[in-house]
């Protein structure tokens, strides 16, 4: 691609038609929470698969009295009373859900009910007898065969109980993609290596950490690698080892222009293919693309900017479609502005904001205050306000788009 004539919706979409789901692995229900449903489930059976009782009462036959008179029926509390039959002017004390016999009229609350335990009656009052009145119908929910959730689904908490009330154990789910990180540059130090303090012109590994906990928070499995020197070698020999086992590769650093893209370069010499180069975007503006043996790579800038605005436009919508999520791509959303904003240029711009939802409205606000400089803090907001190129300010409650960060909203 021609450099800086992508805009952040064409650098995803060029980017993902050279992503493919992976395949499918067999998974307990009770297990599978934030997987993403390779297949679609059909109910095995009706549900519920016999009529239910919809409130605490009675379940009552068929009137036989203006009086609203019934006479209770008992019965063992191990029988089942769907296997009963209730008779004209007969009822049944049931709780809510429980099975209901053959011949309900209709199900009466408690609170409705007069009660004569001694001469074993009920009576009703005129107004409150109505057929089918609290009744769960066999099948209300779902029949047999109805797709209770599609392939591209996440399991979560609700998913996870509707699949276990229709009596399913195992579940078809796409296997989580092995994301390798690999963070470049010599003045980066670990501080867990032997309780290690940088030194002059040193910094900790730090935005790696926010690209590996959004990984694991989309369903991926990180792997963080050592930080690489920026020797070309040592790049080589990490990327190799990415791409043997991962199904995404993403590098931070070293991706400055001409003889300063020591990463671009690097793979470039190791036969990759060149998806795009230098985007439209600010921050973002060094971010690349490739295709190193059939593994997509993603090399973002550095600094923390460049780290979240790639992360979510488009690292995390790679994951989601490694998993053939249903809701891939990236997060947009439309908000308004709850302060003006002075800043932009011929690219497009992303500037890190909080939300907040007042009156209805999303409103965005600046993390930072020095909207002028276009300054990012270190990935603390809620997501990343885009001004359009040619846009040098937008006004408070103008309308604008929002990329979303992880579970916002």
């Amino acid at each position: 691609m021609t450099k800086e004539t992508l805009g952040p919706d064409e650098a995803w979409e060029t980017i993902k038609l050279l992503i493919q789901p992976l395949e499918a692995e067999r998974m307990r229900v009770v297990k599978s929470w934030r997987r993403t449903l390779a297949q679609d489930v059909a109910s095995p059976a009706d549900l519920p698969q016999e009529d239910r009782a919809l409130k605490d009462g009675y379940a009552i036959g068929p009137p036989l009295f203006e009086t609203g008179e019934f006479s209770i029926r008992s019965f063992a509390q191990s029988k089942n009373p769907s296997n009963m039959a209730l008779d004209p002017g007969e009822a049944l004390r049931v709780r809510t859900g429980a099975p209901l016999p053959e011949g309900t009229w209709a199900v009466v609350p408690r609170e409705c009910v007069e009660e004569d335990l001694s001469a074993s009656k009920i009576r009703v009052s005129k107004g409150v007898l109505e057929k089918g009145s609290n009744i769960g119908r066999r099948g209300h929910l779902a029949r047999k065969g109805d797709v209770l959730l599609g392939a591209g689904e996440v399991l979560g908490p609700g998913e996870i109980a509707l699949l276990s009330s229709a009596g399913i154990a195992h579940v078809m789910v796409s296997k989580r993609p092995l994301v390798g990180i690999i963070p470049t540059g010599s003045e980066l130090a670990v501080p867990e290596d032997s309780g290690e303090r940088y030194g002059p012109g040193q910094s900790f590994v730090s935005h790696v950490w926010y690209l590996a906990w959004r990984v694991r928070e989309e369903g991926g499995i990180p792997k963080v690698f050592h930080p690489v020197p920026d020797v070309a070698k040592r790049l080589r020999k990490s990327l190799e080892s990415a791409a043997r086992n991962a199904q995404l590769i993403v590098t931070t650093g070293g991706t400055g222009g001409s003889e300063m893209d020591l990463v671009g370069g690097t793979i470039l010499s190791m036969g990759a293919e060149e998806i795009f180069r230098y985007p439209k975007i600010r921050p973002g503006r060094t971010i690349s693309a490739f295709l190193l043996e059939g593994v997509p790579v993603i090399c973002l800038p550095g600094g923390a900017g460049g780290v979240g605005v790639g992360c979510e436009l488009l690292v995390v919508p790679c994951i989601k479609r490694l998993q053939g999520r249903r809701l891939e791509g990236p997060r947009w959303v439309e908000c308004h502005l709850a302060s003006g904003i002075t800043s932009g240029g011929e690219a497009y711009r992303f500037v890190e904001v909080r939300i907040e939802i007042r009156e209805g409205l999303l409103l965005a606000h600046a993390v930072r205050d020095d909207w002028s400089k276009g300054n990012i803090s270190p990935l603390l907001g809620h997501g990343f306000l885009e001004l359009p190129p040619g846009r040098r300010s937008l006004r408070k409650g103008e309308v604008a788009r929002l990329l979303l960060r992880g579970s916002a909203l």
